[in-house]
């Protein structure tokens, strides 16, 4: 048996046997294993029997036969959905997970040279010439049907058969090009020529070509050739004829016969993707919907349940359910990244974008039309550059811009003359700002000459100043000093709102507890001498501690260095990039600092120093927010 060793790919992995043909899922599914939480122990083991029974459609004959001979053609797969004849069988049903189609790109290319590099030949199943295969990457598929008629129904591994029935077709190609140029008698001079036909087919590269023809010269030592060359000297002339080695897959058994009326069967095989091409929003949200709908047997999954088992949180999953109610354009500029799902869906707090509204605390979509005439509105405010490039919209700036198109779309203005009003609005209020001031309210009316004004003002005098003060008590003494060590061990010991599989309403609670433990130790410390801590104070707070103290200075934050601010701008950006390659739905907890600048230079102390301690505030910022989207607006907004 001889290997293909031409170079280590991600979608390999070293193994010393075939993989398991059942996988451990074959007995209990999604449904079972959301029902057995409801259920006693007893109950458990009961279900668990009953599921078994049910699913073993096959005897034990049939499953020693595929375990003994796991490879298949690609061709022997049915894909749920695709144009294929078995594929519409069953469209739309749970095993349909509508991935069928998505855009062929760069990851589907990188799969398809992992399979040619790591593939293994071996004889064919008659016995008659060889087959290619990689045991490193089974595809699991449901067994549909029985002994007499089996069907292998994909559950995980789409993009793989359809990158290995691709994979045939190109070494089909290959084949038949070789045998149109019999002038080319060598592995060097075939290379050489079909590199030519890169301008008619972009996937014939030399990496391609090495691989396919495994000469010594660009390969490793004794790699085979995929295309099989014989020469037939008994006839006259002598005639030659090229072969393709065929990819063939194999296979791995998630389950036998499951429901076709059962969505947890979708949930199932949506939480076990492994998802390296990744699943566009429109199909993520659409499974979403269906998964939240009545299946066949009349069953509604919650959004916690979908959560828990696709590893994200509620608010997420609701976000998918709303993202259908935007208009298709608006969908179509989210998924092309032209603007964020803050600016027109819900941001931090759940607060509405510009295309929804709050009824009752409940985010409700506007109606078409007037999605339609603030989306128009907001596009024009962010045109294409001079090359054609359309800029990201995105950040407070334009989250606020949105908020003031749909106030006046609503108010049935033409946004040109609102635009005039609000800009008008803001030219004023800009104008009359006045900045803060640390002077007391009685300092600041001698300074402006009007001694008759004091601040002893009563009741009646303002509305704004509350009829009765709080109790000064009964002197009772505090320690501050143990005050403040007693709030040091707690923030300490403070549950991570930041953990896995919390609910919102644990998140949102333990982000409360941190930061009101925070809040507490920051007055301690300004009452202390320590001006700066008033900035980890809530501002409401903070103004009061300043009105309430005769000599309070402005808190100015230490001035950075530009350099160092850049720097660090940098590394914060970097850290937001590098987890979002390694997964699209990162989420805050993800990000780390890099030791590196996007240009590959060291940054200095105190730049790393910066975004570190930046970083932390961010993620303390938005604990009980799991929305990426919201987390990486927040961070460029912040940045810019």
């Amino acid at each position: 048996m001889n290997t293909m060793t031409t170079e280590p790919n991600e979608t390999s992995e070293t193994v010393e046997n075939t993989p398991p043909l059942v996988a451990e899922t074959t007995d209990t599914s999604a449904a079972d294993a959301l029902e057995n939480l409801a259920q006693s122990p007893s109950q458990q083991q009961q279900s668990t029997t009953v599921a078994a029974k049910r699913k073993k459609a096959f005897s034990k004959r049939t499953v020693e036969d595929l375990a003994i001979q796991p490879h298949r053609a690609a061709d022997c797969f049915i894909i749920p959905g695709d144009a294929s004849e078995d594929g519409q069988r069953y469209a739309g049903t749970p095993l349909d997970d509508l991935r069928q189609n998505l855009p062929w790109g760069d990851v589907h290319e990188t799969i398809l040279t992992g399979l040619l590099a790591s593939a293994e030949m071996i004889k064919h199943p008659d016995g008659h010439g060889m087959i290619a295969v990689n045991k490193g990457a089974p595809i699991s598929v449901y067994a549909m049907g029985s002994d007499e008629s089996i069907e292998f129904v994909v559950e995980n591994g789409r993009q793989r058969t359809r990158v290995a029935r691709v994979l045939n077709e190109r070494l089909s190609f290959v084949a038949s090009w070789c045998a149109q140029h019999t002038e080319w008698t060598t592995l060097q001079a075939r290379r050489k020529h079909l590199l030519s036909e890169a301008g008619t087919h972009e996937w014939i590269t030399e990496d391609f070509v090495r691989l396919v023809f495994g000469t010594s010269e660009f390969g490793t030592a004794g790699d085979r050739s995929w295309i099989v060359v014989k020469k037939d000297k008994t006839t006259e002339p002598h005639t030659t004829t090229f072969t393709p080695v065929e990819f063939w897959l194999t296979l791995s058994v998630a389950g036998f016969n499951p429901s076709l009326t059962d969505n947890t069967t979708l949930l199932n095989m949506i939480a076990r993707q492994d998802n390296r091409v990744e699943t566009p929003r429109s199909i993520r949200a659409a499974n979403i919907a269906r998964l939240m709908s009545a299946d066949g047997n009349g069953n509604k999954l919650t959004s916690d349940a979908i959560g828990k088992m696709t590893g994200v949180s509620s608010d997420t999953v609701q976000n998918d359910v709303r993202f259908l109610q935007l208009i298709p354009e608006v969908q179509s500029a989210i998924e092309n990244d032209r603007v964020s799902q803050t600016v027109v869906l819900s941001g931090a707090g759940r607060k509405a974008g510009c295309l929804f509204t709050k009824v009752d605390s409940t985010l409700v979509p506007l109606a078409e039309d007037q999605q339609r005439k603030i989306w128009a509105a907001l596009e024009s405010e962010y045109p294409a550059d001079a090359d054609g490039n359309l800029p990201k919209i995105f950040g407070t700036k334009a989250t606020n811009l949105g908020l003031k198109i749909q106030k006046a779309v609503l108010d049935g203005k033409e946004w040109g003359d609102a635009k005039v009003e609000v800009q008008e609005s803001d030219g004023n209020s800009d104008a009359t700002q006045v900045a803060p001031s640390s002077q007391t309210p009685s300092q600041t009316t001698q300074a402006n000459g009007n001694p008759s004004q004091t601040t002893a003002q009563g009741p009646s005098q303002t509305a704004e100043t509350p009829s009765a003060k709080p109790s000064k008590g009964k002197g009772t003494k505090i320690d501050y000093a143990r005050y403040y060590e007693h709030l040091d061990r707690a923030i300490d010991s403070a549950a991570d709102p930041t953990e896995s599989g919390l609910t919102d309403s644990i998140i949102v609670e333990r982000s409360e507890t941190r930061a009101a433990l925070t809040a507490a130790k920051a007055v301690l410390a300004f009452i202390g001498g320590d001006r700066s801590a008033l900035k980890d104070v809530p501002p409401v707070l903070r103004d009061a501690l300043l009105a309430a103290t005769a000599d309070a200075e402005p808190v100015v934050a230490p001035v950075v260095p530009a350099n160092v601010k850049e720097q660090s701008d940098d590394l914060l950006v970097t850290a937001l990039m590098n987890a979002a390659q390694v997964k699209s739905d990162f989420a805050p907890s993800e990000c780390a600092i890099g030791d590196k600048l996007s240009d590959g230079s060291e940054p200095s102390d105190d730049a790393a120093h910066l975004a570190r301690n930046v970083l932390a505030k961010y993620k303390a910022d938005f604990a009980a927010q799991s929305d990426v989207g919201v987390f990486y607006d927040y961070v460029q907004a912040s940045l810019s």
